[in-house]
């Protein structure tokens, strides 16, 4: 049995990409009549893709601009109450293994501001610690993703904060870029949602 469970949580806990749901939700179903979402959402993507065009790593969340704190918990709060168990598949295998280990991971590209409360509300997981992307502020506007979990982050989070633990870790990833914290932990799969 392992006494820690690390797993990622997009197509891996549950066959969805959370950041991606929540910015649909408010795109289709705003909170106000305020149409700028649907323009920073547009301007977003038209940069983004200019950036990779030119080979420019680009962590601008420019969909957000519209939302300072306020506005954007309260959005939070509209989209988890109308996420419907049934429309989304949760991986219930993981779920249950969490219920035998001391401790959970969630090791999430998702920023942790969506992530956290969607395990604690929607998925209900006890003992879970949830790391995902952080969000930066300019102007009480959120704009730019600080240290997106994702890949090599996974990996030296692993590599730092739980290997010197000497804990029997399991993993759980789908994609490419979760082989490096699954290869690091005693046992792991590979799930495909």
């Amino acid at each position: 049995m392992a006494e820690l469970i690390i797993t990622d949580l997009d197509y891996t806990l549950v066959n969805t990409n959370l950041e991606r749901d929540f910015i649909i939700f408010n795109i289709i179903r705003p909170y106000s009549t305020n149409i700028i979402p649907i323009f920073a959402l547009f301007y977003h993507l038209v940069i983004k893709k200019i950036f990779n065009l030119i080979g420019i790593k680009y962590n601008f969340k420019l969909f957000y601009f519209p939302y300072n704190k306020s506005t954007f918990n309260f959005s939070l709060k509209r989209w988890l109450t109308n996420i419907k168990k049934n429309e989304i598949f949760i991986n219930k295998n993981i779920i249950n293994k969490f219920q035998n280990s001391k401790l959970n991971i969630v090791l999430t590209s998702c920023p942790y501001v969506i992530a956290k409360p969607f395990v604690k509300h929607i998925l209900e997981i006890k003992k879970t610690y949830v790391i995902g992307t952080k969000f930066e502020t300019f102007l009480g506007k959120i704009i730019y993703s600080k240290n997106k979990m994702q890949g090599n982050a996974k990996t030296d989070f692993v590599k730092s904060k739980i290997l010197k633990y000497k804990l029997v870790t399991k993993g759980y990833g789908d994609s490419p870029s979760d082989k490096g914290f699954l290869e690091l932990c005693d046992d792991y799969e590979e799930v495909a949602l």
